[in-house]
């Protein structure tokens, strides 16, 4: 136990420190592809931004996959 575990024992680590990373790469793509399919499509490149759109479709429901599994309340704490 390292030494803040021991100046705050009511402090809790989930120890998903994987799924962490892989919510937060996820929420990368997800924004990002979002913003650029958007901007594509405005600008009128419609397939590129579609692709892009698409590309978020999954990301998206990884992470509310994720966050269903691991539950919802851990999250505000």
């Amino acid at each position: 136990m390292g030494a803040n575990c021991r100046m705050a024992p009511e402090i809790k680590t989930d120890g998903g420190l994987g799924w962490n990373l892989l919510d937060w790469g996820a929420g990368i793509v997800l924004i990002y592809s979002l913003l650029f399919g958007v901007g594509k499509i405005i600008l009128g490149s419609t397939w590129t931004g579609l692709g892009l759109l698409v590309l978020a479709v999954p990301c998206f429901l990884f992470i509310r996959w994720d966050l269903n599994r691991r539950g919802w309340q851990t999250f505000g704490e």
